[in-house]
């Protein structure tokens, strides 16, 4: 198959959970059909060898420059639209680029490809572009279910009266586009069944995220000190919320039952909030951007994942599995991935059993090394990227045979 993938960034080097996602989906992919990528050229910091690397798997490379544009004030009459009929540059420029627009025209032009891969929501505005061609759009999660949780757990008001019109307005978006789409991908079954509830006549496929176990491995002997970590992108507001809310209300009880714990944050772009946390609580490290994750989850017992809000599935579980550690984590920070508290993994919704499930495992070494053995088990067999991409090929051949009948019809 020739197929073009439509992404807002280039996919290397990996700075978030959307080029994790797309990419490992892809790679696997890439061996065995004619793939495009085109995306935006956003000057993320990308080295010669991510370029190198992304044009040894992919059949064209094309980068595309966004546009400047100048701060300016949005008219009255033109919001009042956006909240009568939401439109795809809700997502800001990314979603409105004239450059893009123009890219995919002449591709589609000069090539006869056989199906286009729109990745995230961001994109959503380049479908009307492609004509004549199947596609496939990859969500990756639901974007008002993330904005609903947001605004149950925000307590101040003001911010929670703009959560809530931002929900209202994306959520009617939703129901305005995402039906457009015959073959839609979600990462988790909560987020597939709020989009069948607007778009049943679209099939909607749940493709769960993955690991690479090669990658990620148990280190070859257990870690002496009480060291706790989490891993984010550090400006992401759900990891913000779930870290303050951790070292403030968790990790001083955790530290009175064990006054030697100590917390590793690692994770690019650290807001202020985040940094202030080791400057005002004792055993918090935080380290900024990382170059290799693993050494910190090889030096740490205990992963914690308190995410309070959010949408999708969370990758930092299938890592910390991966690399043979044992976790504490929300219900929520769990939804979309299969499993079985106190087999391989705690599960903790309030302060007082977050405290007593960590304490447990920094003092039970036979506990911990129970729930890293069967999670990096459950990782092996329900969670690599290449059954992942079988499922994704499976969903591009059927978008490709129903709209051939479509058109014959």
């Amino acid at each position: 198959m020739k197929i073009l993938v439509i992404s807002p960034k280039a996919l290397l080097p990996i700075q978030g959970g959307m080029e994790l996602r797309v990419f490992n989906l892809l790679k696997p992919l890439t061996f065995r059909h004619d793939m495009s990528l085109l995306c935006f050229d956003l000057g993320e910091g990308r080295s010669k060898d991510a370029i190198e690397n992304l044009k040894s798997l992919f059949h064209k490379v094309q980068l595309v420059p966004l546009e400047k544009t100048h701060a300016r004030r949005t008219p009255w009459h033109k919001t009042l639209r956006e909240w009568v009929s939401p439109s795809p540059e809700l997502f800001g420029r990314i979603s409105s680029s004239v450059n893009m627009r123009k890219a995919i025209q002449s591709l589609l032009r000069i090539t006869e490809f056989d199906l286009v891969h729109i990745a995230c929501t961001d994109m959503i505005s380049y479908f009307l572009d492609v004509k004549h061609v199947p596609v496939v759009f990859d969500s990756i999660d639901d974007p008002s279910l993330n904005l609903f949780r947001s605004m149950r757990q925000n307590e101040r008001l003001l911010q929670k009266v703009k959560l809530l019109k931002d929900w209202l307005v994306i959520r009617k978006f939703e129901k305005k586009y995402f039906s457009k789409f015959s073959e839609i991908v979600v990462t988790s079954p909560l987020d597939a069944e709020i989009i069948r509830s607007f778009c049943p006549r679209s099939n909607v496929t749940v493709i769960p995220n993955g690991v690479d176990a090669q990658y990620f491995r148990p280190p070859s002997c257990d870690p002496m000190e009480p060291r706790l970590i989490f891993s984010g992108v550090m400006d992401y507001s759900q990891n913000i919320l779930a870290m303050t809310f951790f070292c403030k209300s968790i990790f001083p009880l955790i530290r009175m039952k064990i006054p030697e714990a100590q917390l590793l944050i690692v994770g690019r772009n650290p807001v202020r909030e985040i940094l202030d946390l080791e400057k005002q609580i004792p055993g918090i490290e935080v380290t900024g951007t990382v170059e290799d994750i693993r050494p910190y989850l090889a030096r740490s017992q205990v992963y914690v994942c308190p995410l309070k809000s959010g949408a999708g599935i969370k990758n930092k579980i299938l890592e910390a599995w991966a690399a043979g550690l044992p976790i504490v984590a929300t219900s929520l920070s769990c939804v979309g991935i299969e499993v079985s508290p106190g087999e391989d993994i705690l599960i903790a919704d309030d302060i007082n059993g977050f405290v007593k499930a960590v304490v447990r495992l920094l003092q039970d070494e036979s506990l911990r090394k129970k729930l890293a053995e069967k999670g990096r088990k459950k990782v092996v067999e329900k969670y690599d990227w290449e059954s992942k991409a079988e499922m994704l090929e499976k969903i591009y051949v059927r978008a490709m045979k129903n709209f051939n009948i479509d058109v014959d019809n």
